[in-house]
């Protein structure tokens, strides 16, 4: 049951991560991209850390 639950996860956290990075690079410039590039990231790698898990 929790193998399903964390690679689903894993997934909308990589639909949210790359969305973030669309969104951030057409109506951004400057330090607000900075920012939403790293939040991006970090949902590439809670979503990287979900897969992983559920794979293990």
């Amino acid at each position: 049951m929790r193998r399903p639950l964390l690679t689903t996860l894993g997934i909308i956290l990589i639909a949210l991560s790359v969305w973030a990075i669309a969104s951030a690079t057409k109506f951004q410039d400057g330090p607000a991209l900075i920012v939403d590039v790293l939040i991006a990231s970090a949902l590439a790698a809670a979503a990287w850390l979900s897969l992983s898990s559920a794979t293990r």
